[in-house]
């Protein structure tokens, strides 16, 4: 599908006349370990050259994908987790109105890209910094993509974010190959935490981060939503991310090492909302996305699962900012008045 800018938003309700038209850790700090990093090699993990043979093949295919609205091609393009999400954004939009499908189907392009290649024996993937272009972006959005490499398929894309801050500068060694980190799977679960919470207002585990645009969207984009389900409905929110209902969208961890010390890490990070009316009167409403699994049908209660593709930074010193996300609904569930 087109990598459009997807911060969908949450699910329309609606109170008789009453219609919701907007709505996408316990520790204080995280701390990257240095020791992590992983030394200097000699080559890198693909040249610069093949890197964008196979950017130039992803948009090309994914634009031949997207005109159809197929499955098939992304297979040949796209892993998990981002495989996994767009089949469900392609399930979505084949129930749309043509109008809205060909906005979807506008092409796209990858432009002035900056690539993370880490040294070989030292990564299975390369990151890449683009510009998105043409029709399908309007403005021009910057974004971060993973490639990972499959086996015998080579390499595929793993995960895509938008980014609404600027990315650290990244560490390289002697031959310029960019040095990767692995962050503990606590570091990894203070993300996912810190997200879930800002959707209760970050004021627990959200502290994590400090204040950026992302973080700022989400805060707001929940506030707003609130305010107008209040006072017929109501919404509340909770981290799926280590659930194991979907092993696809289990996601794993890409993280580059920061010349400052820190690290910046793309992460795969769940959240359930679950809405329901708090006046006899009242009923849900879907949204076109919801109802691709719902139908369109009023509803006693209506639970979402998004699926967020985040990139995270976090300084030496353990300060963590949110520096970009793609969220999207990945299932939709609801039980008929």
């Amino acid at each position: 599908m087109t990598p459009r800018h997807r911060l969908v938003r949450a699910a329309a309700l609606a109170v008789t006349a009453l219609t919701l038209t907007a709505c996408t850790t316990t520790h204080p700090t995280a701390t990257p370990s240095p020791a992590h990093h992983i030394p200097a090699a000699q080559r890198p993990l693909v040249t610069r050259a093949q890197a964008q043979r196979i950017l130039d093949h992803y948009v090309r295919v994914n634009n031949q994908a997207n005109a159809k609205l197929a499955d098939a091609p992304l297979r040949t393009i796209e892993t998990d987790p981002l495989l996994a999400i767009d089949e469900q954004a392609n399930r979505q939009l084949r129930t749309y109105s043509r109008k809205d499908q060909a906005e979807d189907q506008k092409p796209f392009y990858y432009t002035k890209p900056v690539y993370y290649i880490p040294a070989a024996g030292h990564a299975t993937w390369f990151a890449v910094e683009v510009t998105g272009t043409g029709p399908a972006w309007k403005p021009p959005s910057k974004r971060l993509l993973i490639f990972d490499h499959t086996g015998a398929a080579g390499y595929k894309m793993a995960t895509t974010v938008d980014l609404t801050s600027r990315l650290p500068r990244i560490a390289t060694d002697r031959n310029s190959c960019a040095l990767v980190s692995t962050p503990s799977t606590t570091v990894t679960r203070q993300f996912q935490q810190a997200l879930a919470d800002l959707y209760d207002g970050g004021h627990s585990d959200g502290t994590l981060f400090g204040t950026s645009p992302a973080r700022g969207w989400i805060t707001n984009d929940t506030k707003d939503t609130a305010k107008h389900l209040a006072p017929y409905a109501d919404a509340v929110y909770r981290d799926i991310s280590t659930s194991t209902d979907n092993r696809r969208l289990a996601g794993r961890t890409y993280a580059l090492a920061t010349a400052d010390g820190g690290i910046l890490a793309v992460t795969l990070d769940r959240v359930q909302m679950n809405a329901f009316p708090t006046s006899p009167t009242a009923y849900i409403k879907p949204g076109r996305a919801e109802a691709a699994y719902t139908g369109h049908h009023r509803l006693d209660n209506l639970t979402v699962d998004y699926a967020h593709q985040t990139a995270s930074y976090v300084s030496s010193s353990g300060q963590a900012r949110l520096l970009g996300l793609d969220r999207d609904v990945v299932q939709a569930t609801g039980v008929s008045e």
